[in-house]
């Protein structure tokens, strides 16, 4: 914000008085409103540093379900591999008890 040489009308309460021009906004406030308007410009970066924080808090935690969830898929299809494994194993010990049964 840098001093104005001019004297210009404030925007908030239109007298002539002397401003400062708030660059970001290109608007001209005197000193009452200037401090006005920069505790407003705080609030709302306070604001967007409050959803930011929460954003990232969301985000972090999507990434560890997302995490979880696929550790948790790949011990469900090793369980399932070592149970089919299992099974077949199992059959193939019935066949051949089985077998020996009809055989006698």
């Amino acid at each position: 914000m840098t001093a104005s040489s001019n004297k210009l009308l404030c925007i908030k309460c239109e007298k002539v008085k002397a401003t400062l021009k708030c660059a970001g906004w290109s608007q001209n406030y005197c000193y009452d409103h200037l401090r006005d308007h920069r505790q407003e410009l705080n609030a709302q970066l306070d604001h967007i540093g409050n959803n930011y924080n929460h954003f990232r808090q969301l985000f972090n935690e999507y990434i560890n379900n997302s995490q979880i969830h696929a550790f948790i898929q790949q011990k469900v299809n090793e369980c399932r591999e070592l149970l089919k494994k299992h099974i077949n194993e199992n059959i193939h010990h019935i066949e051949v008890n089985l077998n020996k049964q009809t055989d006698q």
